[in-house]
């Protein structure tokens, strides 16, 4: 596994052990805090991961900025 995939497993176990019920102190609060920690530690180990993480969401965000910006995007925002 590499270290972005091993990252995306942080993240979803992260995301999936939220639960807005939860109260501080309660056993839902404890594993979301444990998983939310343990990829806190990942991306300070491992630096090159947010980086390349953070590269691939700038040049999809100016890609997406470069469509609407086209006249075929254009297009497609006037006929919404």
């Amino acid at each position: 596994m590499t270290t972005t995939e091993t990252r995306e497993e942080l993240r979803i176990a992260e995301y999936n052990s939220y639960d807005p019920d939860d109260f501080p102190g309660s056993k839902g609060w404890w594993a979301h805090k444990r998983a939310s920690d343990a990829l806190r530690a990942y991306d300070a180990a491992h630096p090159e991961v947010v980086a390349e993480i953070a590269a691939r969401k700038a040049a999809k965000d100016a890609a997406q900025k470069a469509y609407w910006a086209s006249p075929e995007g254009v297009e497609k925002q006037m006929a919404m």
